[in-house]
Parts: C-alpha cells; structure tokens; sequence
C-alpha cells in the first residue's frame, strides 16, 4: 500500500440491516490521507485496488472493521461515580481519559438502580460494514495536507 496519498471517495455505509449509519450524500466528499490510520485498514486496502471513477461495494466482517462486539468491555460502576446533579440516561454518551491521557469513549447501557452498566465497545462493534463508494480521486498529499493530519493528531 502507498504512504501519503490523498484519497477522495464518496460512500454510503450501511449496516447488516442496510440502515444507513453515514453518508456523503449531500454533503463534501470524504478525503483521506493513506497510512496514518485514519480509515479502516481493509477499507483502505479494497480502495487501493480501485480506479478512479470506479464505483463498488465493499463489505467488511465485524474482525475486518470495528471488532467483535466484547462483552468484557462492560464495567460496572456506581451511579455515586459520576458528579452530583449529572442527569443520566441510557445511551448517554462520554469520554474518559485512560491513564495515559489518551480518550476513551463510553456509552450508558443499563442503569439498574444504583448500578450503571457502561460499554466501552466501538458503537459499531459486531456490526457487518457495507461501504457503497465511489473513488474520486487520488494524489499525492501536499506538505501541507501532512502538516495538517500531524497537528490534529
């Protein structure tokens, strides 16, 4: 696979139901820059055996997109955990910090009382992906475009 390359695609995702999660219909296309991470690796990969102008439909398994959905990734806490006055709800959604200060986002899944059920699963964790896309373009990023993607980091 090419390092550095700005990629530019128009897709719509859709779930194993074939709801659509995103799209972007309507909007800017979506634009990447190649091996910093910033799509999914397999998603990258099936772009890179596209032409441009080609469209295609590309599906991935739960392993080659967010993960199996890990029951393990639920934790318990008290409802006493969080600030005082915090309404909360299940499907509320918030960011911890993990001891290396790096984000860890969590959805409320259960409140049961004075238990609160978190999940740290990816939202689309055990989901199978469909990308409908469309290549738009393909270059080599600018200096520029790098910069940019290293600050943002």
């Amino acid at each position: 696979m090419q390092q550095d390359k700005y990629i530019s695609i128009d897709y719509i995702l859709k779930d194993e139901h074939g709801n659509v999660i995103d799209t972007t219909e309507g909007n800017q296309p979506f634009g990447f820059i190649s091996g910093r991470n910033q799509i999914l690796p397999e998603l990258e990969k099936k772009i890179f055996e596209m032409k441009i102008g080609e469209t295609q439909k590309i599906v991935l398994s739960p392993e080659n997109a967010y993960g199996n959905y890990d029951l393990n990734a639920l934790q318990l806490v008290k409802l006493s955990q969080f600030p005082k006055g915090q309404a909360l709800n299940v499907g509320d959604e918030f960011v911890a910090n993990t001891a290396e200060g790096r984000p860890l986002p969590f959805v409320v899944k259960e409140i049961t009382g004075q238990d609160v059920t978190l999940d740290f699963n990816h939202p689309l964790a055990g989901k199978e992906l469909t990308f409908e896309l469309k290549l738009l373009e393909v270059r080599p990023a600018s200096d520029e475009e790098i910069k940019n993607l290293s600050l943002e980091q």
